[in-house]
């Protein structure tokens, strides 16, 4: 019996150890301009630091509209910086990002493409939506940019997704919307700087959007009762054949 449970306790640690090791992680945000017929067609942003070929893409993390600190205000002036979002728990996280004004509504449709642990050419979740509108459409993100500017070339392969699958964990965009500078007539950041959080005269473009994680790793107590199951079973086959 204790070499069953010896058996049944280490198989229970080796899964634990894999569920534990596995780190899913936000590393990068591309928001970019699409034509009437979602095309691109020019205009974008992103978390990328250190480049000056774009507007940068500012964030908070589960904080009101205009509050919260700017996670990645430092990080934008080193090149290469990627963002860093644990998103290893299960549960909902929401984003709102700013960015330096550029006559959104010029732009019917705003593409955003999420990309995941440092993965900067295969975006894990690709969305269009129609500017001050809520809700998104789900998009091919093949011919987009991809999240580093400097290297701008076609998105290597995507499909229209808006669910992204890691291990055991999947992340779902449950929430997506881009607004108009005038909506919340806020001044956050600059072009290239988040200059101490004082703006630049320039009001700001608004975007949130939020994920849900979920995971089907069994939880450390369903799997002693797994494990304590096969022994009890185990245990009972050999009475059996005694």
């Amino acid at each position: 019996m204790l070499g069953l449970k010896s058996v049944a306790m280490g198989a229970l640690a080796a899964v634990s150890a894999t569920a534990a090791s596995q780190s899913l992680t936000l590393t990068g945000i591309n928001w970019y301009t699409l034509d009437s017929t979602g095309r691109y067609s020019g205009g974008y942003a992103n978390t990328y630091g250190g480049d000056t070929a774009s507007r940068n893409l500012y964030i908070t993390e589960n904080d009101p509209v205009g509050m919260g600190p700017l996670l990645n205000s430092g990080n934008l002036t080193t090149l290469p910086t990627r963002i860093q979002v644990n998103l290893s728990s299960p549960g909902t996280y929401h984003f709102e990002m700013y960015c330096n004004g550029e006559s959104t509504g010029a732009h019917p449709f705003w593409g955003l493409n999420l990309f995941f642990n440092g993965n900067d050419l295969k975006p894990g979740i690709s969305v269009k939506n129609v500017v001050d509108i809520s809700g998104f459409q789900t998009i091919n993100p093949i011919g987009t940019p991809t999240l580093n500017p400097m290297t701008m070339g076609l998105v290597e392969s995507g499909t229209a997704e808006s669910v992204f699958t890691y291990g055991n964990e999947q992340v779902t965009l449950t929430a997506y919307s881009t607004w108009d500078a005038s909506r919340y007539n806020l001044d956050r950041v600059d072009n290239f700087s988040d200059d101490g959080g004082l703006g630049n005269g320039t009001k700001d473009d608004v975007i949130d959007f939020t994920v849900r994680v979920t995971s089907s790793t069994p939880e450390p107590c369903s799997l002693t009762l797994m494990a304590a199951s096969v022994c009890a079973f185990v245990v009972k086959r050999r009475r059996a054949r005694s």
